[in-house]
């Protein structure tokens, strides 16, 4: 594993190469680096704001990644502008792409916790908005019938000008309409 804040914010790396035998990357250990990034296929765990401020070709999740912590990959900028959730993950935390150029999020149709639709992430029994993305093009955005949360900075999106919320919703966490 990497410790925590192992790298936070030393510019004077500026490359790094993680090796497929990495399981854990701590809080803030590469957090901006503003640097490339790709994820090694062992990686299991992602603390909070480990990789903020960095870039990616493309941010497909490894297969057997476990657990993201809180802002895990915010402010990222990611080329392909999407990101992929596989099956195995079971924790995000809050506010985990906030601020990144991701356009879409998908995820795996065999994950337990999370789902996709359009793009836009949810809780998998579709009770909770977890993630509308910042580059998504949409200038109307209507909320999944049935959810009763919008999480923790959901919603930062400048293409968006009109949000309908159906009246399932009775909570919206901390920023979630930032």
């Amino acid at each position: 594993g990497i410790g925590d804040g192992a790298f936070n914010q030393n510019k004077k790396v500026t490359s790094v190469v993680l090796p497929n035998t990495l399981k854990y990357v701590g809080d803030m250990a590469f957090q901006t680096l503003e640097i490339p990034m790709a994820l090694p296929s062992s990686l299991e765990k992602v603390g909070r704001y480990a990789f903020t401020y960095n870039v990616f070709s493309d941010l497909t999740l490894p297969s057997g990644l476990k657990e993201m912590g809180d802002s895990a990959f915010a402010y990222t900028t990611v080329k392909s502008e999407k990101a992929y959730i596989p099956a195995s993950v079971m924790s995000i935390g809050n506010a985990s792409f906030y601020g990144s150029g991701i356009k879409e999020i998908n995820v795996d149709s065999n994950n337990k916790n999370y789902k996709s639709l359009n793009g836009v992430l949810y809780s998998k029994d579709g009770v909770k908005l977890i993630a509308y993305p910042n580059l998504k093009a949409d200038r109307t955005y209507t909320v999944l019938n049935g959810v009763t949360t919008i999480g923790r900075s959901s919603f930062v999106n400048k293409n968006l000008t009109k949000l309908v919320i159906p009246t399932s919703v009775n909570q919206l966490e901390d920023a979630a309409l930032w």
